[in-house]
């Protein structure tokens, strides 16, 4: 979900996980007790127990994941994104480009085992979440709840959806994000209209449509 600010790459809409329900982690605990720490020693939660009985981690991503967390983002995109964007377009985003992607950017990512396989992601640029993944085979499980708190505390404050993906809208809106600001962008060769989310509640959002720059923009009334 989200793309990557900076990069040549155009950015992907966050938006692509679809999950129900919540999490039920662990209590958090420091980065030495976790055993992993993402910049600036966000501690992750670990062992908890999700509704079903199946065991989540959420830890640092390491430069080996990146071949697991690109197969997750080819997967999650083309479930995510299916009804949204063409075929042709889907097929632009495959596992060798995120791969390449990941080569730089795991150090900003965060990664949710269940049952020890790697079920999802998050990549967060403070104050943006730049995407957000749920392997398609483990949707409805609460992981995307999950992996969205561990980007709240990776300092994620905003972030970019297709303003018509309506799936990945509503989860956001269970989860206390709202439209803050509209906007009209070229993406992979065609103009499509996005929303920025912010979370509820959130006191340092400035000016975010600086971040998120487009050829049209308007305010959303909150």
């Amino acid at each position: 979900m989200g793309g990557f600010a900076g990069e040549a790459a155009p950015r992907d809409a966050a938006g692509g996980v679809m999950p129900a329900g919540d999490a039920t982690l662990g209590e958090g605990r420091t980065a030495a007790q976790a055993g992993a720490a993402v910049e600036g020693g966000t501690a992750m939660a670990d062992g908890g127990r999700m509704p079903g009985g199946s065991s989540v981690t959420l830890r640092a991503a390491t430069a080996a994941d990146v071949p697991a967390l690109a197969a997750v983002a080819e997967r999650g995109y083309r479930a995510g994104f299916a009804g949204i964007l063409d075929a042709a377009v889907l097929d632009m985003q495959d596992r060798a480009g995120f791969a390449h992607r990941f080569a730089a950017a795991w150090p900003r990512l965060a990664v949710a085992e269940m049952d020890g396989s790697l079920a999802g992601f998050c990549l967060v640029s403070p104050p943006r979440l730049d995407m957000l993944f749920v392997d398609p085979g483990f949707t409805r499980r609460g992981l995307g709840a999950a992996l969205l708190r561990q980007a709240e505390a990776m300092g994620a404050r905003e972030l970019e959806c297709f303003r018509d993906n309506a799936a990945a809208l509503g989860f956001y809106a269970r989860q206390g994000w709202h439209p803050l600001s509209a906007h009209r962008r070229d993406f992979l060769g065609a103009g499509r209209d996005f929303l920025i989310l912010a979370r509820q509640g959130a006191q340092d959002i400035s000016a975010p449509n600086s971040r998120w720059p487009s050829a049209s923009q308007a305010s959303l009334s909150q």
